[in-house]
């Protein structure tokens, strides 16, 4: 996955939803046990994406996206109360210029279930659309994320875990970001993980 420069003229950063380069017509939704809550959130620009907080609104193009109806309801879920509660989440990557899901950039609370990575440490985790995958995608989103995360939720450390033996494109995008490898672990159905940390700095 290729690293891109950003394009002349064009600062990536945050940008807020009055301004016109934020998703058109996307209004996010964060949803708790109350109902529904419209909120006025920030979104992230880069070069070739905006992220904004991933919630029940994405589902369909999550669905889409991702070939899983049963995960895209979960997740979009569980993000919106994520986001609800700790004011930080998971976040739906989007192509600037055609506003189409391109997959999710994930930062939340790794709760339990995961041996080697603590409840309230925060757990990374990224996928991008199978038609839109090595073309830098996942590291420009999770580069902003990250970005935005240390001062949105004032943590010193994040971790991501990776199954062993499978996903090398997952563990070359880790040490791309700065992640070094913590120790081993298991997932929440046992299956042996690498545990991985990311320091700020």
């Amino acid at each position: 996955m290729r690293k891109r420069a950003p394009a002349k003229g064009r600062a990536p950063g945050p940008v807020f939803r009055n301004d016109a380069r934020a998703v058109a017509g996307h209004t996010q939704s964060v949803e708790g046990e109350a109902g529904d809550q419209i909120v006025d959130e920030i979104v992230l620009g880069t070069a070739r994406l905006v992220l904004t907080p991933l919630s029940r609104l994405d589902e369909a193009a999550h669905q889409q996206a991702s070939g899983k109806s049963d995960a895209a309801a979960r997740d979009t879920r569980a993000a919106a109360l994520h986001w609800r509660q700790h004011g930080f989440g998971p976040w739906a990557i989007r192509d600037r210029g055609e506003n189409g899901f391109l997959g999710v950039a994930e930062l939340r609370f790794a709760g339990e279930g995961i041996a080697g990575i603590a409840p309230n440490e925060l757990e990374a985790g990224w996928w991008v659309t199978e038609s839109r995958r090595s073309q830098g995608i996942a590291t420009e989103a999770m580069q902003a994320a990250i970005k935005d995360v240390w001062g949105r939720a004032g943590v010193e450390s994040l971790t991501a875990y990776i199954e062993e033996g499978e996903n090398e494109p997952s563990r070359r995008l880790a040490v791309r970001l700065g992640f070094k490898v913590r120790g081993r672990g298991r997932g929440r159905f046992g299956e042996p993980m690498t545990v991985y940390e990311l320091r700020r700095t």
